[in-house]
Formats: C-alpha cells, structure tokens, sequence
C-alpha cells in the first residue's frame, strides 16, 4: 500500500481506483495505464495436476500477499466509451452495449491480423474452425507471441459467434459491482466511477475455480492485480 498517499490528509479513496493506493501520485495516471506486465517467475501454466482442464501450479512454497502477477487486458471496453455509447441510445443495457463493443474490437483484430493478441485469446479455447494448439506458453497468454499460427483464411471464416463464445467462458467483467448498480451510478451524482467493465485476461483464465480459494485479483483501472491470500506449496495449483 502507497503510505504517503493514505496519509495525505487531502486523500479520498474511490474503491473504483485502487491506483490510488498502489502507485504514487505523479505516477498514478500513467502507469495505471501502461503497466509493465510482471509475472511470478516460480508459477506455471500446464494440464497436469490440476482441478481440470489447464491450471498454473508453483515451482517453490509462495507466501500469503506475495504477487503472482500484474496484468494488462489484451483488449478490453474502456469505461468512458461504454458509458457514451449507453447514453446516446435508450434500448440496450449497460451490458449489452459493453459486450457489444468488446466484439466489435476482437472482430477488428481479427480483421487486421493482430497475431499476438489473437494468440492470446486462441489459446483459450479451440473452435471448431481453428486447430488450437495445446501450448500455451505464459509469453503467448500475455500476448506477446507474434507468431503466424493461423492462416488468414482460417481467421476470416472466424465469426462473432465464435468469439462471443470466447468471452462468456474468459472475459472478466467488474467485480465489485452489478452492471445494475453501474447505471444506478452513471445516473446518479455518485463521485464513484467504475473503471473496469470488461476485459479478456488470457493468463488469468488459466486459473480454475475453488471452494477454497488461495489467490485473490483487484484492479488499479484495467490492470488486473493477483496476489496470494494464503500460503501455497510447492507443486500446488493456484485457484481462485
């Protein structure tokens, strides 16, 4: 936690902006931004010993509050263009407008090749029209695998469908409210301001669900934030 800024007798914590608290103030707008991807160089993504499917495991014991990693979405609805879009029409929800404009920018990618980013979400899952490789190399999670898997003409004969099914078992959508309570806010005087709508996290996604959680993710804007909220040992797989 940012002391300083905590201490400061001029500080007001929005539970929206969690930047506040972990960077300083000089550095707040523009590292909440562009955060440098950091990743726990002792964890895993792999098919083996794991709840199902694939899973990220640890290579050493790793403590209670250590981070596992500080992520950027490799694409995601800003806030401020989904609020515009749901203010200028009157039929769709904030949701809908959300999810909408997500697909648009992942159709886009598609459209312009964007082979690292569409790495990243292919290695989610397969589709019936996309051969999905079984690695998935934490580099190519992030999003900084260029490399041309797919044919361009395999990605054209990708549809929103496809996509749309990509997202509804990946994407992250915001935690700490309901898209309800988000338009009670957006209509109200409320200073509170959700930064974070939806987003697809690939590396993320890795992570299984568990009764018995032993990570926990925040936000400072889009940039995702995992630490671990328990002891977890060696050859343990990190669930949430």
């Amino acid at each position: 936690k940012n002391q300083n800024v905590m201490a400061s007798p001029s500080f007001q914590f929005d539970p929206c902006k969690l930047s506040d608290l972990y960077f300083n103030e000089n550095d707040r707008s523009e590292t909440s931004q562009e955060a440098t991807s950091y990743v726990n160089p002792n964890i895993s993504v792999t098919s083996e010993t794991v709840l199902h499917g694939r899973g990220m495991i640890t290579s050493k014991d790793i403590s209670a509050g250590e981070c596992l990693f500080i992520i950027s979405p490799v694409v995601h609805t800003p806030a401020l263009q989904v609020r515009e879009r749901w203010e200028n029409q009157n039929s769709m929800s904030i949701e809908d407008v959300a999810m909408k404009l997500l697909l648009e920018k992942m159709m886009a990618i598609v459209k312009n090749n964007e082979h690292s980013v569409l790495n990243s979400l292919l290695a989610l899952v397969g589709t019936n029209k996309i051969e999905q490789e079984c690695n998935t190399s934490i580099s190519r999670l992030l999003g900084k695998d260029d490399t041309v898997l797919h044919s361009g003409e395999k990605l054209v004969s990708l549809t929103e469908g496809d996509l749309k099914n990509i997202v509804l078992k990946n994407a992250f959508g915001p935690d700490f409210f309901t898209y309800e309570s988000i338009e009670r806010i957006w209509t109200s005087p409320s200073k509170i301001r959700p930064m974070h709508l939806i987003g697809m996290y690939p590396l993320a996604a890795m992570l299984n669900h568990s009764c018995s959680a032993n990570a926990v993710r925040c936000y400072a804007g889009e940039i995702m934030i995992v630490h671990a909220c328990q002891d977890i040992s060696k050859g343990s797989e990190i669930v949430w």
